[in-house]
């Protein structure tokens, strides 16, 4: 199996951002969102982490077949553990504000 590493890294990117986003937008508009969420799966948690597959999913697929890829070029790789590292770190003062707030 070959796997599309830009796809692949850029897939994990726009992962990382979408589970910033409805992270940061469940606890600002809780009312509708948690609920929902809780509603599909039984748990909030888990219904993030089955989008979460399913985004993947569909970035990697869209992308793997339109973008072309090169091995030699790591910044993909690169955007994708920065993202990783500015996404914990963006959660983390988001709840340092939600808590003093």
């Amino acid at each position: 199996m070959n796997l599309h590493i830009k796809a692949l890294s850029y897939a994990t990117t726009g992962v990382i951002w979408f589970v910033v986003a409805i992270t940061i937008l469940m606890e600002l508009y809780e009312k509708p969102i948690k609920p929902f969420l809780t509603s599909l799966t039984g748990h909030h948690w888990v219904t993030k982490g089955i989008f979460a597959v399913i985004v993947f999913a569909a970035l990697y697929g869209a992308l793997a077949s339109f973008t072309t890829d090169n091995k030699e070029e790591p910044t993909p790789v690169y955007i994708a553990i920065g993202s990783a590292v500015l996404g914990g770190v963006t959660i983390f003062l988001f709840y340092v504000w939600h808590f003093f707030a």
